[in-house]
């Protein structure tokens, strides 16, 4: 409640004071005693005890005796004063004057607050700034005073008055925006920092206010500049955070990575800074700086935003450099729907998931379900989920299902060829080929570099559809010698033509050490966090067990299922702890199929597969001794059978071939989560029965 006291006591005084102007200036002091002022010149401190009409009665400090001066001898009496009294008193004399003394009131509402009569100061404070609103410095003092009194109805309207007679009066504006945040009226902020920002654009209050609020609404120009603002001008290292994140969802990338590289050398908030020069540096296709920056991140130290935006691209910036397994085990921990759109299109498998909410995401699913129907010659399928008529990349895979639906019709040629990209070249060659127009299909690839992974596949298939074996022969080891070729296809090739005439496929895992497999070789760990790579001598797994829908680890190569005979794996299982590991076989779609392994205490046994759900577990008779072991499967007449690997007449059934002219024959493990385990595979042999001559 206001002091009612305080206000009759200043109307009175100024009441008294306009009688007198003449009359000295009340002092900044507080007196703790009455002082008496006698005509003879005499100063006595003490109490008044009693006011006659001709007398006062005065106690002199120190003495017990009480006098009675009369109105002859006294010249002045000031009685005591308190801090409120004097500011009262003070205020009123300075009203008084003509015009009003404004400097002195402030110093004398300053003097109140330094001496805490708080309330006496505001109510000084209020009188004056509501006469003179246009005086900043007595605004200023009294705003605070309102907040330090959490007056808020009157600080908002004291603040809106002052802005009204000076909109560019800063304080104001910074009181009333902390009033509005504090009452959460959200709808009025916005638009009161952007009437503040066209007075005072540097304001850093107002644009903290419109970079926040931008930033939500989707406003990121406006939210970048307002950050831009408070980084370069107030050296405001939380907004230079801002200021590169809004940067890169701009897509400008430079400008992300120097705001992120001058956080990084000032040394605050360096996490931050790392993670958004990372995204920068990725953007920029510098993987390796972008890989040494996101991977020095401590995720616990970021937003929740920040930290699934640098896991994100952590798991980018290894699929762009190759480990692939790294990239799937950063995304499998992200519940977000790119991230797990990531995952699909790192397995090559459908994503079901409806993103509605975001139109870009959306649209890169349906690109890469039509991009799967199209892998699988099912142009239809692929049609029904593009938009050709408002994306140009939709328009492009169009042209491609025309391409496969009418086997490289001159039209859809015709369509594709007006695409000219590397990746239009190749389709373009490959619908050339459906047509069986090879050296046109040849003309087409001699535009693409000379070690496009597609180009020296599809060159090998033109050779062979000229019949020229041994050219085709030459061309697959170019083929299998160079990355990014279409490994599916190249694993085909190697059965067909690169062991035309072999009885057996001896793979050592003698490949260049690291995550990438060799040619015609893939892996899935999606889901595991298991680690598949190669050290130049063996094919490793390894690594901690983690949970997920298809909990297995798996490196395979593509067989032709009718010239298979016997499948053996040299393993060295002396660290696989509780895992099961060992062989797999499966159609090429990996939904049915067998596994052969090594279960818990060594034991032999299998399971199946079927329309893609795993069988139990079956125990064998056999069982492994020590830490190295070669497995054996059989084929015969369709059934394939388990045997110990120098005793093959003592076979145990364990299943059928799966249907299709190729099937997958690799290597699996898989633990219980939390389990850490590792396989080393030394050899996996192949013995295949000779190719059945054409007949004439």
């Amino acid at each position: 409640m206001r002091p009612q006291p305080l206000l009759a006591l200043l109307a009175a005084v100024l009441f008294a004071c306009a009688a007198s102007a003449a009359e000295d200036l009340v002092l900044l002091e507080v007196t703790e005693h009455d002082r008496l002022l006698l005509t003879n010149g005499d100063e006595i401190l003490g109490l008044v005890i009693e006011e006659r009409e001709t007398a006062i009665v005065f106690q002199q400090f120190g003495r017990s005796s009480k006098v009675a001066y009369t109105r002859d001898q006294i010249g002045k009496l000031e009685r005591k004063r308190d801090a409120a009294t004097v500011v009262a008193l003070r205020g009123a004399q300075l009203l008084a004057r003509k015009p009003p003394d404004l400097q002195g009131l402030r110093k004398t509402i300053e003097w109140g607050r330094e001496k805490g009569a708080l309330d006496a100061a505001l109510e000084l404070g209020l009188k004056v700034s509501s006469a003179n609103p246009s005086d900043q410095g007595i605004g200023a003092v009294t705003l605070a005073l309102l907040k330090q009194q959490e007056r808020s109805a009157d600080l908002e309207a004291l603040a809106r008055s002052l802005l009204k007679a000076s909109p560019a009066f800063e304080p104001a504006f910074d009181a009333l925006a902390e009033t509005l945040t504090a009452q959460k009226r959200q709808d009025e902020l916005l638009p009161l920092a952007q009437q503040f920002l066209q007075v005072l654009p540097t304001s850093p209050v107002a644009n903290r206010i419109m970079a926040a609020m931008a930033e939500r609404n989707g406003e990121l120009k406006q939210a970048q500049e307002a950050y831009r603002k408070l980084f370069e001008l107030h050296k405001d290292a939380a907004a230079g955070v801002g200021y590169a994140r809004t940067s890169l969802k701009l897509g400008q990338a430079p400008l992300a990575l120097k705001a992120a590289n001058a956080l990084i050398a000032s040394g605050q908030h360096v996490d931050a800074a790392k993670a958004f020069a990372g995204i920068a540096n990725l953007a920029a296709g510098n993987i390796s700086e972008a890989l040494a920056q996101l991977s020095a991140i401590d995720l616990g130290q970021l937003d929740p935003e920040t930290a699934m935006l640098a896991r994100y691209d952590l798991g980018l910036a290894h699929w762009r450099a190759g480990a692939g397994d790294k990239a799937k085990a950063q995304w499998a921990g992200l519940d977000v729907p790119a991230a797990r759109l990531a995952l699909a299109i790192a397995e090559r498998r459908p994503f079901a998931e409806e993103v509605a909410g975001d139109k870009r995401l959306a649209a890169i699913a349906r690109e890469h379900n039509a991009c799967l129907a199209l892998e699988a010659h099912k142009p239809d399928k692929a049609l029904a989920g593009l938009d050709a008529a408002t994306n140009a990349r939709h328009q492009f895979l169009v042209d491609v299902a025309q391409v496969l639906k009418t086997n490289g019709s001159d039209a859809s040629l015709r369509a594709i060829a007006r695409t000219e990209t590397p990746e239009a070249l190749r389709w373009q060659a490959y619908g050339l080929i459906l047509a069986r127009r090879w050296r046109d299909a040849e003309a087409v690839l001699a535009r693409l570099p000379e070690d496009d992974g597609y180009a020296l596949a599809y060159r090998v298939y033109a050779a062979v559809g000229q019949n020229d074996r041994p050219r085709a022969r030459e061309l697959f080891k170019k083929a299998a010698a160079t990355k990014g070729g279409p490994a599916d296809y190249l694993g085909i090739l190697a059965s067909e033509v690169g062991a035309e005439d072999e009885e057996v496929q001896n793979e050592e895992f003698q490949w260049v050490a690291g995550e990438v497999l060799g040619s015609g070789w893939q892996a899935q760990a999606a889901e595991t966090n298991i680690h598949v790579h190669t050290d130049g001598q063996n094919l490793i797994f390894d690594g901690t067990q983690t949970p997920g829908q298809d909990p297995v680890t798996r490196a395979w190569r593509m067989a032709p299922s009718a010239r298979m005979r016997t499948i053996l794996a040299k393993l060295d299982i002396a660290a696989i702890e509780s895992a099961v590991v060992g062989i797999e076989v499966l159609d090429a779609a990996r939904k049915n199929g067998l596994a052969y392994g090594v279960l818990a205490e060594n034991k032999l046994g299998y399971r199946t597969l079927k329309s893609g759900a795993w069988g139990p577990w079956q125990a064998l008779s056999g069982r492994v001794d020590g830490t190295q072991t070669t497995l054996r499967l059989d084929v015969n007449a369709g059934r394939v059978f388990a045997a110990p690997y120098d005793l093959p007449t003592q076979r145990e059934a364990v299943g059928d071939l799966p249907a299709g002219d190729y099937v997958t024959v690799g290597l699996f493990g898989t633990a219980e989560t939390g389990v850490a385990w590792k396989m080393a595979i030394d050899r996996l042999e192949l013995q295949m029965k000779r190719p059945v001559a054409p007949k004439k």
